[in-house]
């Protein structure tokens, strides 16, 4: 076989692989798309399919995705959790700031109050739990009252002793606060009594 044949051969085999690579992941996505199809879209408007609401309240504000339907519109895929209320918006409805995401309505109560800290809870991956009360407290207030409030996560790393912290603070309405503050320290007692 001369070096010509062998280069010759040598190509159809990479174009031959190539074609195989490509074929997969079009395969793959054929399939994600199919079982994305096959999906039931909730016919109530307020029904999610993947998360309940109280675990999808309790998403924090993490990037993940969120996995389940806009509130509003009901055959658009949700793609962030309002950090007021916890409903789940789409593209149209997600309204940012900084690394939070709201609904459309909740981020014009966001503009419209001036937000201060309520409290704040330092976690590290050996205590996570330590800052649950506060998503239990933001969660109630809103359920019970209408009291918005969100949550906004902070990271420290340090790099030097291989550790990270989670600085979890509770924003309230400048308003709400003298009010929830004497709350939170009655919820906060009765939770760690628990």
């Amino acid at each position: 076989m001369d070096k010509f044949s062998f280069n010759i051969l040598l190509i159809l085999l990479c174009v031959l692989v190539f074609a195989l690579i490509v074929l997969t992941f079009v395969g793959i996505y054929m399939l994600l798309r199919k079982n994305h199809r096959d999906e039931v879209i909730p016919q109530d408007k307020n029904q999610e399919t993947v998360q309940s609401a109280s675990s999808a309240n309790n998403q924090k504000d993490t990037q993940e995705e969120p996995h389940g339907y806009c509130v509003a519109h009901n055959r658009e895929i949700a793609v962030a959790m309002c950090a007021i209320c916890g409903d789940l918006v789409c593209d149209e409805c997600h309204r940012g700031h900084d690394s939070l995401h709201f609904c459309t309505k909740h981020f014009e109560t966001f503009l419209r109050y001036k937000w201060k800290v309520l409290d704040t809870v330092i976690t590290t991956p050996n205590n996570p739990e330590k800052g649950l009360y506060l998503y239990q407290f933001k969660q109630n207030e809103w359920s019970a009252k209408n009291i918005p409030s969100y949550i906004m996560t902070h990271y420290k790393i340090d790099v030097e002793s291989d550790s990270i912290e989670s600085h979890l603070h509770l924003f309230v309405r400048e308003d709400d606060l003298e009010q929830l503050k004497e709350i939170l320290s009655h919820y906060h007692l009765g939770s760690s009594n628990q």
